[in-house]
């Protein structure tokens, strides 16, 4: 029986070559459907968390495990197949320059030897999810920011991976882009999608108020449930996922040896979110920030009044008693 935990790190040590310690000594578990920001300065240890995940780099102890597989002993000629439940998310998009919107999208079915009728009937529809239909025939160089990582999402779910890996995803946007690529990557992980992103927007991490790691010099120095960037609260040792149950048929799509379970002609269910959840998010996060904006405008009215009221009465007060004398 498999473990649980989609990601499971048990005493993680990562030194290279030069002497540095990436990560030293780093335990914790992720059950599938969670959203976890991974926050820390630069140098800290995010980078290196991800390379593990994708098994571009090994550890030089401990363990690291992915939906119950230990990493360390995957054979090499293995990795290809663990890449395919993981969806990757890049702060510069690396996309295919020369590709139009719609070949960046394919070539991720066509490197996994998805049917071509398939990959006709499936890139339109993950396009249509994240706002790029119509622009489908446009080329990379042709997109604004926060298209062209919209068009890194769609590349990333186009298989339907049990894992989203997002590095820095809002790094080169604006707030706004930034908020719509975190709304997609919230409704994507509603659909039962496991995120983890580093980042460090701590405006995002604050309001999405999602699990924070928190690393610094190689190690994790905090825990924290509906955290914040920088709040000190722990999370307890047992993790209350933020997903009761994940449906058999969505929680996993690839079995490890790269044989299709959720995805076929019969079958072409995408966990990624309708446009208008997308949307909605988008609306309900800008009304928030609004209605914060009033309750801030109506407190600072208040004040003004109170303090207003309270030096008409200081005057009348000296007004009677020069009277009174």
């Amino acid at each position: 029986m498999k473990n649980k935990n989609i990601i499971e790190l048990s005493d993680a040590v990562k030194t290279y070559k030069n002497g540095v310690t990436a990560l030293d000594h780093v335990s914790f578990t992720v059950e599938p459907g969670e959203f976890i920001f991974v926050v820390g300065e630069s140098g800290a240890g995010k980078s290196t968390l991800i390379k593990l995940l994708t098994r571009e780099e090994k550890i030089n102890s401990g363990k690291v495990a992915l939906d119950g597989y230990d990493l360390t002993q995957l054979p090499r000629r293995l990795v290809p197949f663990l890449r395919r439940k993981i969806g990757m998310i890049f702060q510069d998009f690396r996309l295919i320059e020369g590709k139009t919107v719609f070949e960046n999208v394919a070539f991720a079915m066509e490197i996994i030897g998805t049917k071509p009728e398939m990959i006709k009937r499936r890139v339109p529809l993950v396009l249509s999810q994240v706002g790029l239909r119509t622009k489908m025939n446009m080329y990379t160089d042709e997109l604004s920011g926060g298209e062209a990582q919209r068009l890194g999402i769609a590349r990333a779910i186009v298989n339907n991976p049990s894992l989203i890996l997002a590095d820095e995803p809002t790094g080169n946007l604006d707030p706004v882009n930034g908020e719509a690529i975190m709304a997609l990557l919230e409704c994507i992980n509603q659909e039962g999608t496991t995120v983890i992103a580093c980042t460090h927007d701590k405006n995002l991490v604050d309001r999405m108020s999602k699990r924070v790691l928190e690393f610094s010099n190689g190690k994790l120095i905090r825990d924290a449930c509906h955290a914040t960037y920088s709040n000190k609260s722990a999370c307890s040792d047992a993790l209350v996922s933020r997903q009761a149950e994940i449906e058999a048929e969505t929680a996993e799509n690839y079995d490890y040896f790269g044989q299709a379970t959720g995805i076929s002609e019969e079958n072409e269910h995408i966990r990624i979110p309708k446009a208008i959840d997308v949307e909605k998010f988008i609306l309900d996060s800008h009304k928030r920030r609004a209605n914060r904006r009033e309750e801030r405008r109506t407190e600072q009215k208040r004040q003004i009044i109170e303090q207003g009221e309270v030096r008409q009465e200081s005057h009348s007060n000296e007004h009677y008693e020069d009277f009174s004398g």
